[in-house]
């Protein structure tokens, strides 16, 4: 029992010690009833350069953090100074290494929100992008140890921004494409089909425009199949298809799209026969016909063409017969 007892004794007076250390911390900063804030040491009397090449090499050192205050420090004491885009833009790209994405995005957009008129723009955006990119991937962001997961609005809203900033720049199309492609993720088709649809009429030359052609094509081949079943998805995504094959023969989806368009095809012409043969039965042959007509104009490549030119056949002869009747 006494061993107990001095065991939790020890276990108070090591607390008492830790807590009484941190209160010692915590009232440095006051001296004289007055607040002075702690500035990391050797900065009191640099220039911006000096500053930023001392943040470099503690960088280059590995000391991430002790780098960050000494920008930080510089650019609160001293905000008006013309260096301080420059500075604030390093702040984002440490905060970028240490993997505190969101307030690297905080700071890199107080960049454009204040200062307008920058020289090299690209290189903020190619940040932001980078940003928008890490929540998008889900890379690795840990709160109490455990990896966050992707943040796919957040991810949205980031390439947003960079198309926002520069809508014909570097990032646009990228980003555009990468917002399509967040949307299918979260199982927003139709938003997606949209989004790709503005790639392709703002950014026609981009390398991102061959894939999401395909994409649109393949999404509305996709929900066709819903249980809300809507004809002209098929439609689109049959049109979709064929303007693929046209425009992108070498392209790495082509296989896929050639099998997924006579899929479709098939299924499309199979409808409009069975359509036309409700007419045949019924003895409605001018109706028929046409159905039968169209199918083989639109549909030649499927089985259903073929067997409309056999009922056409069938249709002639009733026609005949009728006539030698009358006659």
């Amino acid at each position: 029992m006494k061993i107990k007892y001095i065991k939790i004794h020890l276990i108070i007076l090591l607390l008492f010690a830790l807590f009484s250390s941190h209160a010692l911390i915590a009232d440095e900063p006051f001296k004289r009833g007055k607040l002075v804030f702690n500035t990391p040491p050797d900065i009191e009397g640099l220039s911006a350069e000096e500053v930023m090449e001392k943040a470099a090499r503690l960088e280059d050192k590995g000391d991430l953090n002790q780098s960050l205050e000494v920008l930080k420090s510089y650019k609160k004491n001293d905000p008006d100074n013309k260096y301080v885009p420059e500075i604030t833009f390093r702040i984002g790209k440490l905060l970028v290494k240490m993997n505190k994405y969101s307030k690297a995005y905080q700071t890199f957009q107080k960049i454009f929100e204040k200062h307008s008129n920058l020289s090299n723009p690209d290189r903020v955006l190619e940040k932001l992008y980078e940003i928008a990119e890490a929540f998008y991937e889900g890379k690795k962001r840990k709160v109490l140890g455990i990896p966050l997961a992707k943040q796919y609005n957040k991810a949205i809203k980031i390439y947003e921004q960079v198309i926002s900033h520069a809508p014909f720049g570097k990032y646009a199309d990228a980003s555009q494409f990468k917002i399509g492609k967040t949307y299918l993720l979260l199982h927003k088709e139709d938003e997606a089909i949209k989004t790709f649809r503005v790639l392709l009429k703002e950014y026609p030359e981009s390398i991102y425009a061959e894939e999401a052609l395909f994409l649109i094509a393949k999404n509305n081949d996709l929900t066709s199949n819903k249980s809300d079943y809507d004809q002209k998805k098929t439609e689109k995504a049959i049109e979709t298809y064929r303007k693929f094959l046209k425009l992108y023969p070498e392209s790495t989806y082509y296989e896929e799209a050639k099998q997924r368009l006579n899929v479709l095809l098939n299924k499309k012409g199979k409808e409009i026969f069975m359509i036309a043969k409700f007419y045949f039965d019924r003895g409605k042959y001018k109706a028929a016909k046409i159905y039968f007509d169209s199918l083989i104009e639109n549909y030649a490549t499927t089985e259903w063409a073929e067997k409309s030119t056999q009922y056409l056949s069938r249709i002639e002869l009733k026609e005949n017969e009728n006539e030698n009747h009358s006659s």
